[in-house]
């Protein structure tokens, strides 16, 4: 859609001034990398492109003063909320707007573009919150598509590849993400993806951690890639989850989708930390940068499963965001945490009844 650009001089000149820095700094680094299969045509150009330089300058000047616009800080305890200025987080919201309208112009990134900006990123930022920021931006726009992971091809019963960074489901989103966050090198990143994805790192489809809360977040939080800040987050309102596996689920009804042989369902008895949804909002400024969020819904015996959606909590210009591949929008979105609890809240199959939260590890552990 056309974006409003204003002309007033003294904003021309500023965006004049954003853009002779840019391109000052990509002389010197060399050519900005496009994703394969693109143009000039398709990546952002003109009054789009002058406005999202001036938008990501003035944010980056101003965040000099206000320590609040760079690599954010994780508190040790949670503080009051501070006041941030409004200029601030209309810079935020609408940098992070251009941002994802430019990425989906651009269409979504190959393999090859992911593996030559890989380096550079963990180059310009050494901390992993700063490197998460930045790795899961660049998927917004990307578009969704439910299970597009598998064992490779002509594996059965999922031929799909190993990893993907042209589409993406709620869970592979956040899963690929971590990996790229964590490694700078895109062979390392994707063969160690895999130990997130399956057990023990088994590339096997009936060792794929099918069910959240009865194998992704204990098996993970076991393996030391995330902590469990549930109770943290939500201290005497939190909840108890539970979730009863029987082999029987997957032989009758939707459970029968998930092809699992006798051998490899996780059958028994789980239980899992949750916020309740209808407190989750308020409780907001305790959510840390790097948070998993997975909303579980109502248990219903007749299924192996609870988790609704995932998603990845960012602290952005002192606001918390939420990003995650949604099939309702067909893309990769970010909302304020606020509306994402809030069009959880407005699930009315199977209700949404609570909010667990996972802390990304800021490095992966050691085998």
């Amino acid at each position: 859609m056309p974006l409003f650009v204003c002309v007033h001089a003294p904003c021309q000149t500023a965006r004049q001034a954003a853009g002779a820095r840019v391109a000052r700094a990509r002389r010197a680094s060399g050519p900005e990398p496009r994703p394969a299969g693109t143009d000039s045509a398709s990546a952002p150009a003109g009054p789009a492109r002058s406005v999202l330089l001036y938008v990501r300058s003035r944010a980056q000047d101003v965040s000099r003063d206000h320590g609040r616009l760079g690599e954010p800080s994780l508190p040790a305890s949670p503080r009051p909320r501070e006041r941030i200025p409004l200029f601030l987080r209309v810079l935020a919201a609408l940098a992070s707007l251009l941002l994802a309208s430019s990425r989906a112009a651009a269409g979504p990134l190959a393999t090859e573009e992911v593996g030559r900006l890989l380096p550079e990123i963990h180059r310009r930022h050494a901390g992993f919150d700063a490197r998460l920021e930045t790795v899961s931006a660049l998927f917004l726009g990307a578009p969704h598509r439910l299970s597009p992971l598998g064992e490779g091809p002509g594996s059965v019963p999922d031929p799909d590849p190993l990893f993907d960074f042209t589409r993406f489901d709620c869970l592979t989103y956040v899963e690929e993400v971590m990996a790229l966050g964590w490694y700078g090198d895109l062979a390392t990143a994707t063969r160690e993806l895999q130990r997130i994805r399956y057990t023990g790192g088994q590339v096997r489809y009936g060792a794929r951690k099918h069910i959240m809360m009865a194998q992704w977040i204990p098996q993970n939080v076991a393996a030391g890639f995330v902590r469990d800040i549930t109770r943290e987050v939500g201290e005497s309102a939190t909840v108890v989850a539970r979730l009863q596996v029987r082999s029987e689920q997957f032989e009758r009804g939707p459970g029968t989708k998930l092809l699992l042989a006798a051998a490899d369902r996780p059958v028994g008895s789980y239980e899992l930390p949750i916020v309740p949804i209808a407190l989750a909002a308020g409780l907001a400024d305790r959510v840390p940068h790097g948070t998993i969020v997975t909303s579980i819904r109502r248990a219903d015996p007749r299924l192996p499963y609870r988790a609704g959606h995932v998603g990845l909590v960012l602290v952005l210009g002192g606001e918390r965001r939420v990003r995650h591949a949604t099939a309702a929008r067909g893309r990769v979105v970010e909302q304020s945490f606020a509306s994402f609890v809030a069009w959880q809240r407005r699930k009315r199959q199977r209700p949404v009844e609570g909010l667990n939260l996972l802390a990304i590890a800021k490095a992966p552990p050691r085998r």
